[in-house]
């Protein structure tokens, strides 16, 4: 039993104050009495995106592009919440049931709650902006804490995360007679990638982008990500000006392996397809005489939950892509023909 501290609900109060007459007679059972507890949830963000920014993209030209990106994401890496869904496992069972799940429309970055629960040693998960997320990623099998978890759609390409998540956990003991206040803090769990590409000289009919090799779940208990299906990601076109000659394509996504991730043995090669990389950017360019080049860029740097990493490559006149970052590999296929393991929409 819960109240917003912003929202006086008398209905709820009447049920709040009925259970505690109830607990209040001489000599009764309290094990299944309760207590109020005021919990105050604040998102935080820790987040790169001002510095990979204003790094990665710093000239006179790039400018009103790294303008058009910060403002497409504004609402991916934003600390504000639009929902919240509250989940309460009983942390004395082996497999931790959930005992007590609340939702409320937050619409803040920070709100707190006084809830009734009963006495007890709970073990806290917390999700915020889940309701606006689609068929993307759903909150799955949470009735029991080990299994909770947020999981990506399960098709070989989808679209890109429509929100920013966030989450957190909490170990709360609930003792008698005695109220108690609890601090927690979510934290993003997803993260973002862009690819800008310079068309300087050149002209292109069509552009399609995607990406691969991130993490298809997230385990809200132990905040662990698995790659057990890993599909490819559609990008959206960021809207930059005609003036900037430059084309923006950004994706959202739960974050890649770390480096540490891969297995040792696997050579270091930068420029082939056999090199050391942790997730790929693929670009497929329809020229003007209808036939179209694949470029695959290769990146050995993680994407890491709550960065935005920023990929910069050139159009060439065969409509290839020449990254702009020695650290970037890439492998080019021209007149490339659909088919194979990899079917993109173009």
């Amino acid at each position: 039993m819960w109240r917003n501290r912003f929202c006086g609900n008398l209905a709820l109060l009447t049920a709040l104050l009925a259970a505690l007459h109830s607990c209040s007679i001489i000599d009764e059972d309290m094990s299944d009495c309760g207590v109020d507890n005021t919990i105050d949830y604040s998102l935080k963000l820790v987040t790169n995106i001002t510095t990979e920014l204003s790094t990665e993209l710093s000239t006179l030209q790039e400018q009103p592009v790294a303008e058009a990106l910060a403002n497409d994401l504004s609402g991916i890496f934003s600390d504000y919440a639009h929902d919240i869904d509250l989940s309460f496992y009983n942390a004395t069972s082996a497999d931790l049931p959930r005992d007590e799940h609340q939702t409320d429309i937050m619409n803040a970055n920070q709100a707190q709650y006084t809830l009734y629960l009963p006495i007890k040693n709970y073990l806290h998960l917390a999700l915020a902006n889940i309701a606006d997320a689609g068929n993307i990623v759903k909150y799955e099998n949470a009735d029991f804490a080990p299994t909770a978890r947020l999981q990506q759609e399960r098709r070989d390409t989808i679209d890109s995360h429509r929100t920013g998540l966030f989450t957190a956990r909490k170990q709360m003991n609930i003792e008698g007679n005695k109220n108690h206040t609890f601090n927690v803090t979510l934290y993003m769990a997803n993260a973002a990638f862009a690819l800008v590409v310079d068309t300087t000289g050149y002209h292109a009919k069509d552009m399609r982008v995607f990406a691969t090799g991130f993490a298809d779940s997230y385990a809200l208990m132990d905040s662990t990500y698995t790659y057990n299906h890993t599909p490819i990601i559609r990008t959206t076109e960021v809207k930059n000006p005609a003036a900037t000659r430059r084309i923006t394509f950004r994706g959202v996504c739960f974050p890649s392996k770390d480096s540490e991730q891969l297995p040792a043995s696997m050579p270091s090669t930068r420029l082939s397809t056999e090199k050391v990389h942790l997730w790929q950017v693929r670009a497929y360019v329809t020229r003007h005489d209808g036939t179209v080049t694949e470029s695959i860029l290769y990146i050995d740097r993680p994407l890491q939950a709550a960065q935005l990493r920023i990929i910069k490559a050139r159009l060439k006149a065969d409509g290839s892509l020449q990254p702009e970052s020695q650290e970037v590999g890439v492998s080019v296929t021209l007149d490339w023909k659909q088919g194979g393991t990899y079917e993109p929409e173009l």
